[in-house]
């Protein structure tokens, strides 16, 4: 699900990517000033057309576990199937918890990059 603070002209070409696409989008006047009210009052006159070029690099996964909005989980960096811990097995879990975008608690190591993956994390 997309947010809903985004031009719908936008949240429907998102719906329609997938990673690493690129994609051009013409879109009719007629249906960008009766849905967008973003976009729509930039054109005009009927015959202006938008055009919409993106470049969709990722996409995270955002989940509301309950849904009722009040929990929601966003996978960073996804685990190799056979990695599933023993009962037994020591856990490192890296956490980032933020409220209206301040961090009330942060364990990520110092410069730490979740897109390079070959970082190794050592226990304390």
């Amino acid at each position: 699900m997309i947010d809903e603070g985004i031009s719908p002209t936008l949240k429907q070409i998102l719906e329609s990517m997938k990673r690493e696409e690129h994609s051009r989008t013409v879109v009719e006047p007629d249906w960008v000033k009766g849905n967008d009210s973003f976009f729509g009052p930039l054109l005009e006159n009927d015959k202006d057309l938008l055009e919409v070029e993106i470049r969709l690099k990722r996409l995270i996964k955002v989940e509301d576990w309950f849904s009722d909005a009040t929990t929601y989980k966003k996978l960073l960096l996804r685990g190799k199937a056979d990695s599933k811990p023993f009962y037994d097995s020591t856990v490192l879990c890296l956490f980032k918890f933020m409220v209206n975008d301040e961090v009330w608690y942060d364990n990520f190591p110092k410069n730490f990059d979740i897109d390079n993956t070959s970082e190794k994390i050592v226990l304390p």
